[in-house]
Formats: structure tokens, sequence, C-alpha cells
């Protein structure tokens, strides 16, 4: 199976998207900033919530293009705590994608993935 991403909202400060899959997914691409509404050159988000239920004993990984950033077990939220800060591109970062991956233990996953525009975006 495939990763399958999709924008829930997508607007001037924000965008919510789901993200499904399961066992052993590569690196696959969660959120195409470029595509996101307003997007100009450049463009960089955060990761700022995250609702997860990953289904088996392994892990998913959140990564900035190949920059691994957030690693997810089981059922949670990852944002809301006040000791869990925004993730935030860096500038090595190429192009401010975030992908997914998952480990050969997951039998599938489910995400809810809050991310806030900080730049590049009219």
């Amino acid at each position: 199976m495939t990763v399958v991403a999709k924008n829930l909202v997508d607007n001037k400060t924000k965008v919510i998207s789901t993200v499904t899959g399961s066992v052993n997914e590569e690196s696959q691409s969660a959120l195409d900033v470029t595509k996101l509404i307003d997007s100009t050159s450049e463009p960089r988000v955060s990761v700022v919530n995250v609702h997860h239920e990953i289904l088996g004993t392994g892990k998913v990984t959140l990564l900035f293009d190949e920059r691994e950033v957030l690693e997810l077990t089981g059922r949670g939220n990852y944002g809301l705590k006040k000791d869990e800060e925004k993730i935030e591109t860096e500038i090595t970062d190429k192009e401010g994608d975030i992908f997914v991956k998952s480990d050969a233990n997951v039998s599938k996953f489910n995400l809810v993935l809050e991310c806030r525009k900080e730049s590049g975006f009219n």
C-alpha cells in the first residue's frame, strides 16, 4: 500500500491533512508545500500537532526532506503539551516538504497532521 495524504483544511495560516499507510512504507510525501494555497517561492511550514494511531508494535517517522524530526508509536497526540514545541524546517531542508515512513512492525497507521504556514506564502 502507498501512503495516501489528503488536505482537509488549507487556508492562509495553516493546513490540516490526513495521512494513512501501512507496513514498510518507504519515505513518501505526506505534504507537498509547493501545492498549498498562496504558496510562493521556498514555502516553509512547521508541525504543531499530530494525532496518531499506529497499529502494531512499530514506529512511524515524520521527516522534513531527509531529516527525521518525529517518531510516533501507538495511539496519541504530539504537540498540545506545554513541553512539546512545534517542529520547524531548517535552512538545510531543501524543500520543506513533509515525508512519512513506517517500519516492518507497523500493520497500518493513521495521522492527522496540523501544520502552520511559516513563510513563503502570500
